[in-house]
Order: structure tokens, then sequence, then C-alpha cells
């Protein structure tokens, strides 16, 4: 009887063990940024570009992903959005991009409108977030359509 109640108890520790580690594992780790993601080239405006190519710059771990992921729609959604003309300055790139924040953002905990008018001011803070809309809407509906469904 005493051997089975210390083996009880052993099998409890050991099992209570194994939860902490993968609890603080889990709660550590945001995403793998020790392993690289692919960087495909897409047909985007015409050419086959990777992401660092299209932005000109180093893509961080969340615009590659999104790049990735949703980059071969970049060429239907981006003609589709219908920006205000104080926003027609805007290069193909800079929509590009805020299409796949955008996306990112629907895939995340944080997919609402407040948390997108959010993520616009701060970027761009001499405009009217508000006037970022039709990049919301046609990246719900053109770009990232599954992420909706999810929600």
């Amino acid at each position: 009887m005493r051997a089975a109640r210390i083996v009880v108890v052993a099998v409890v520790l050991a099992a209570c063990v194994a939860v902490a580690v993968a609890a603080v594992t889990l709660l550590t780790r945001t995403h793998d940024n020790d392993v690289p993601l692919a960087d495909p080239s897409l047909v985007v405006e015409g050419r086959s570009q990777t992401c660092a190519q299209l932005f000109d710059r180093t893509c961080d771990f969340s615009t590659q992903q999104a790049f990735n992921t949703w980059g071969s729609g970049l060429d239907r959604f981006v003609p589709s959005v219908h920006l205000d003309a104080s926003l027609q300055p805007m290069s193909y790139r800079q929509v590009a991009l805020l299409g796949l924040q955008t996306c990112n953002l629907l895939n995340s905990f944080d997919n609402n409108e407040t948390a997108f008018l959010a993520m616009v001011a701060a970027q761009y803070p001499g405009h009217r977030p508000t006037l970022f809309f039709p990049v919301w809407s046609q990246s719900r509906s053109q770009l990232c359509p599954e992420t909706v469904m999810r929600q």
C-alpha cells in the first residue's frame, strides 16, 4: 500500500513538472522567430518579387508571414481599394503593406475595427483613420476573406 502511494505521488509530481514546463514554453514564445520563414517569389505588379523586393526592405516576421499567405492576391486587392482623394498619393506598396497588416490583424485576437483604426492612426498620424476603411473592407472581402469566416 505504501509503495502504491509513493508511485502515485511520483506520477503526480512528474505530471505537474511536465505541465509547468509546457506552460512556461508556451508563455515565453509568441512565434518562432528562430526559424526563418520561406521567402517565396510571387507575381506582384506583373513581375516575380519576394517580400523584401516588393517593400524595398527586409520584411519582419509578421510581414513575411502575411506576404507568404496573402501576397498572391495583392494584384487584385490594391486596385480594388478606392481611397479618399487626400490619400491618393499612397503608392501600390503602401496600400499592399497596409492590406497585409490588416490581414494579420484580422487573423489575430484583436480583429476589430477599433484595432484597425488604432493601427492606421499610429502609421498615418496626419490623416483621419476612418479614411482608411476601404482598406479594411477590401481586405476582409478580397485579400483575406477566410479570416472573416473564423471570427
